[in-house]
C-alpha cells in the first residue's frame, strides 16, 4: 500500500533546522513511503496513535490519517536513546489538531 506524506507547518520549520545531510537522511525516508510503503523505512510505534520514523540521528514524528495518509508533525536530531517527551508532547498537539 503506498502512502501520502503530508508535512505540517510545524515539521517544515523543524526541516529547515536541519544541516543538509540530515534534510537529505529523512527526504529520503518520506519519497520512499511515498514510492513503496512504510515498511521500506524504519519506523517505531511510541505510544497510541504517535509514531516514529528513524533515520540514523534524524526523527520524524507521525500519525495516520485515512490510514494512507502519514501526518509528520515533528522533526529532529535525536541526541539520546529515548525519544524525549517534549517532542512526543509536541506532536500529539499538532497531531490533535490536524488528524480529522
Amino acid at each position: 500500500m503506498k502512502f501520502i506524506v503530508d508535512i505540517t507547518d510545524e515539521a517544515k520549520e523543524d526541516f529547515k533546522k536541519l544541516d543538509k545531510n540530515a534534510q537529505k537522511k529523512i527526504t529520503r525516508a518520506f519519497e520512499w513511503i511515498e514510492e513503496y510503503d512504510i515498511e521500506f523505512v524504519e519506523t517505531k510505534h511510541l505510544e497510541d496513535d504517535l509514531y516514529e520514523i528513524i533515520t540514523d540521528n534524524v526523527r520524524a514524528l507521525y500519525g495516520y490519517q485515512k490510514e494512507q495518509i502519514i501526518i509528520i508533525a515533528v522533526i529532529f536530531l535525536k541526541k539520546t536513546q529515548k525519544t524525549p517527551v517534549k517532542f512526543k508532547e509536541k506532536a500529539k498537539k499538532i497531531l490533535k489538531k490536524e488528524i480529522k
